[in-house]
């Protein structure tokens, strides 16, 4: 159990818990590896590209969301991912 908190920002709890899931699959005659694929069949595979801007100027974002909010026609996909879009104005998920 790892708990709620921690003030851990090397990953080190995070590698602890990796190791002892690893322990755990390898005496149930299994692998992390075959784990992963077992939960992407089930759940679906999952692809993020973050990333962050900083703008100190207000004035200019308004202009920014507008060209990226296209109307409110928001592209459904990239290729062959789905998109999910978050309006950030209005805190609220976009519904196709």
């Amino acid at each position: 159990m790892i708990g709620d908190m921690s003030l851990d920002k090397d990953g080190i709890r995070s590698a602890a818990a990796f190791a002892e899931m690893s322990v755990h699959y390898y005496a149930n005659n299994n692998t992390l590896a075959n784990r992963l694929k077992q939960l992407q069949e089930k759940y679906g595979y999952f692809a993020s590209n973050n990333r962050y801007y900083f703008n100190y100027e207000p004035a200019k974002l308004a202009p920014i969301f507008d060209y990226m909010r296209n109307g409110g026609k928001y592209f459904e996909s990239a290729g062959r991912f789905k998109i999910k879009v978050f309006d950030v104005l209005f805190h609220r998920e976009v519904d196709f």
